[in-house]
């Protein structure tokens, strides 16, 4: 038990954060506006189809915030 304590304590690890690239978000923030404006105008004036905008518009959203 000893060993494996000193061998957890010595074996000391730099880890270096990796470089971030700065990404462009742009377009998907349009995208995620315009998919924003087919989402209430469809909310509006089809409620059926309500449920094919949301994916789209969740998923730009992401993009745009830059999550995934």
């Amino acid at each position: 038990m000893l060993f494996f304590i000193n061998s957890l304590l010595s074996s000391q690890e730099i880890f270096l954060p990796m470089e971030e690239t700065k990404k462009s978000t742009g377009l998907y923030w349009l995208l995620f506006f315009i998919s924003s404006a087919l989402f209430a105008y469809l909310c509006m004036y089809h409620g059926d189809l309500l449920s094919a905008a949301i994916p789209f518009v969740c998923f730009f959203l992401v993009k745009a915030l830059d999550i995934i």
